[in-house]
């Protein structure tokens, strides 16, 4: 009973601070309950616990007073209670908790916890009602398992998968909406994972390799911070060529990322619409969203030079302009003029992430004195040569990872991938021109553990909480397709063959398990030499009981089993509570039809064959002749 109450306790602490605090009471219940039976009066304590749940419900919500409340009643019962009524409230309240705690979350903690209330609860059951047969309590723990296990798996779910309402942290950080130059505040928590990626082509093939992944752009720059201006309209047009699902775990803001020249975007979580800037946003701020962005890479072969915004540019250092007028010298075309800056900051420049503080303008150091710097400096040098050479160019922020998890078949996206990178007009839509030498970008280091705990929760996310309805008919369709027959050229009526062919077998399956383990739940429930059948029990009490009038003690021959051991002990105290026990369990074999412990069996016959002899002249005793 312990074991199922705390483990719903458990499932409640994961949920949050006041679950946490509920499974604290509960333990303390259990393992204090013998030193805590010294309190007579819990009023006090009653009326404190109701005060704090009140302030609580106004302060945190129903649901974290609610768990408090819960905590505090498995606690106050395991001290003072003592029988199987007991011990059923207590199964109640350990129920109740492992469902508060699958409300307030479905993090991957969940999932020990949850499990050991599933094969803790039926055996508490059993307890509560009286069955003390561990066979059968490990029998019965097991199969409430597997058909657990078997619901879970084919039981239709009428909604999709859960990755937006659980397994959330809180959010971690924002996303910047400006650069600025020298401002080199690092990030301490590069490894911290941001969005798992997967992207397909239009015809379904997966797409493996580096992505860009854009989030933020900004066209104004005042010589050390770009921002966005909100007046650059060059809508991004044509059909997707690369779909993209991506799972984004919480962050501060509602940013949607997918790979340039990202188009549209659409999640099951909400709408994802066109913010003031251009930019794509989702109505789920600081939750885990689940989406697929649809894109379309660009080249320069037809860059749109009319874009007069995109022109703008401070006041330049001299050194700067005459480093921008040397790029490509003679050439107009957009092409030529950006392979050229390309190569330029390529030839003598060094990245690092961790650059000198800039002295005087940010840029010019960068460009004429330093020459070292990271991805900011290469993006903002980049974009004023080519914008001084006439190629309109705006900023774009975001990500860029090459960290493919094959476990989990995932593009792996950490907050050290941040990059930022320059996009040039072109007919349509953006081109992407980057000059920070990719090969030294640094990849974030992530240790074993934290790779593990990823996969793990990816797992979680994969196969628990997103299990939906399609996964189920793809399950389906797989198991199917290894007994039907292929249907050439046509692919619908194939796929309906192979899914309700998978249907018919799964149902089988599961009724064929049932059937077994209910035959497994049969054999451990028969009678064996550890249960004592119910002739051998009635020869025990008959033993017994004539034992006891063979000591002197009259038992009229016309009372029944129980009424007879009553008999006994009102007359003899506590040496005729045996011979009470032995008729009721004689009572629980003949008419509850269950199979009474041996072991039972024979340690009351043997202290009701103890018994004393009566008193002489004890009124109903009768004295033994002879």
């Amino acid at each position: 009973m312990a074991a199922a109450t705390i483990a719903g306790a458990a499932c409640l602490a994961v949920s949050g601070l006041a679950g946490a605090g509920a499974a604290v009471l509960t333990v303390v219940g259990f393992v204090g309950g013998p030193r805590l039976r010294v309190l007579r009066d819990w009023t006090w304590a009653h009326v404190t616990v109701l005060t704090g749940c009140a302030a609580l419900l106004f302060l945190a919500g129903v649901v974290p007073a609610f768990a408090v409340l819960l905590g505090w009643l498995a606690a106050h019962r395991a001290v003072v209670g003592s029988g199987k009524e007991d011990e059923r409230v207590l199964l109640l309240l350990g129920t109740l908790m492992a469902l508060v705690g699958t409300v307030g979350t479905l993090s991957l903690a969940l999932a020990p916890a949850l499990l050991t209330f599933a094969a803790a609860a039926p055996v508490a059951l059993l307890v509560a009602t009286g069955v003390e047969d561990r066979r059968l309590a490990v029998g019965t723990s097991l199969a409430t398992l597997v058909l657990s296990l078997a619901f879970f798996v084919l039981v239709p779910r009428l909604q999709g998968g859960l990755m937006a309402s659980g397994a959330e942290s809180a959010p971690e950080a924002g996303f910047a909406d400006d650069v600025s130059l020298g401002d080199e505040s690092g990030d301490d928590d590069r490894a911290v994972l941001v969005m798992r990626v997967r992207s397909f082509d239009r015809d379904g093939a997966r797409i493996h390799g580096p992505q860009y992944l854009r989030g933020r752009t900004m066209d104004r720059f005042d010589g050390r911070r770009w921002t966005s201006s909100g007046t650059v309209h060059h809508p991004s047009t044509g059909e997707w060529q690369v779909r993209s699902e991506v799972l984004l775990e919480p962050m501060l803001g509602s940013l949607v990322f997918g790979p340039p020249d990202l188009l549209s975007a659409r999640s099951d979580q909400g709408p994802v619409r066109r913010g003031s800037e251009g930019e794509l946003v989702h109505g789920q701020p600081g939750k885990r969203i689940s989406y697929e962005a649809f894109s379309r890479p660009r080249s320069l072969a037809a860059a749109d030079e009319s874009n007069e915004a995109l022109l703008q540019l401070p006041a330049l250092h001299p050194g700067v302009r005459a480093l921008a007028a040397s790029i490509a010298p003679g050439r107009s075309d957009a092409a030529s003029i950006v392979a050229a800056a390309t190569r330029a900051l390529g030839d003598g420049f060094t990245y690092t992430l961790d650059p000198p503080t800039p002295v005087g303008d940010p840029l010019a150091w960068f460009l004429l004195d330093a020459r070292t710097g990271h991805c900011e400096y290469y993006a903002s040098a980049l974009a004023v040569l080519l914008r001084a050479r006439g190629v309109p160019a705006r900023l774009a922020t975001g990500f860029y990872s090459s960290e493919y998890s094959p476990a989990s078949d995932y593009l792996s996206v950490r907050r050290g991938h941040a990059h930022a990178w320059v996009e040039v007009p072109v007919a349509g839509g953006w081109a992407v021109v980057d000059a920070t030498p990719t090969t030294a970008l640094t990849v974030p280091e992530v240790s074993w553990l934290t790779l593990a705990s990823e996969a793990a929760n990816e797992a979680w996310l994969s196969f628990v909480l997103n299990y939906d309805l399609t996964t189920q008919f793809e399950l389906a369709g797989r198991v199917g397709a290894a007994v039907v027959a292929p249907t050439p050229g046509d692919r619908i009526r194939q796929d309906s063959r192979e899914g309700l062919a998978g249907v018919g077998i799964v149902l089988g399956a599961l009724f064929f398990s049932g059937t077994v383990l209910r035959a497994v739940l049969w054999w451990l429930a028969r009678p064996t030499s550890a249960r004592a059948p119910r002739d051998r029990l009635l020869a025990r009490f008959r033993t017994a009981r004539a034992r006891a009038f063979a000591r002197g003690w009259a038992i009229p021959a016309e009372l029944p089993p129980v009424e007879a051991g009553e008999w006994l002990r009102d007359r003899a105290g506590a040496a005729g509570e045996p011979l009470l026990e032995l008729a009721l369990l004689l009572y629980r074999a003949r008419y509850g039809g269950e199979m009474v412990p041996e072991a039972a069996v024979e340690r009351a016959f043997r202290e009701a064959a103890r018994i004393p002899r009566a008193p002489r002249g004890g009124g109903d005793l009768l004295t033994p002749s002879g």
